[in-house]
């Protein structure tokens, strides 16, 4: 088996990285694979969707392909609050943020399960892919 976790984003040429992926697993074997998608600009150089990401395993020849998405539109909101409100803030404002806004919103995420929901949208991928 091959795992690569929040990898794929970094590497320019990441087409020949799913190649050389396949190359190393014995036949029959997995890959485990994970990519961040709804993040703030990290230095990554692509960001793959979940249609192109199964497009391009099934093409590099991968014999099964399943992707899984993480996170929804309430996480993607959470990360992005909790990035926005706490980001080169002071000590008082980052005990503020938290206390006011981000605990209120993480316990509203959990007694409603809202963190549980699928929709539309996600964080990130996970695959699991044979050769």
């Amino acid at each position: 088996s091959v795992v690569c976790l929040e990898v794929l984003c970094y590497i320019t040429d990441f087409k020949k990285a799913l190649s050389e992926i396949r190359r190393v697993l014995k036949p029959g074997g997995y890959a485990l694979i994970s990519n961040p998608f709804m993040q703030h600009d990290h230095g990554d150089s692509i960001r793959l969707t979940q249609t192109a990401l199964e497009k391009e395993l099934e093409l590099g020849g991968f014999s099964r392909v399943e992707v899984k998405e993480y996170g929804n539109g309430h996480i993607a909101i959470w990360d992005i609050a909790r990035k926005k409100l706490t980001l080169d803030k002071t000590y008082l404002q980052r005990k503020l943020a938290f206390y006011l806004i981000l605990l209120p919103w993480l316990i509203t995420l959990k007694i409603f399960k809202l963190d549980k929901i699928q929709d539309k949208y996600y964080t990130g991928l996970f695959v699991i892919a044979k050769k």
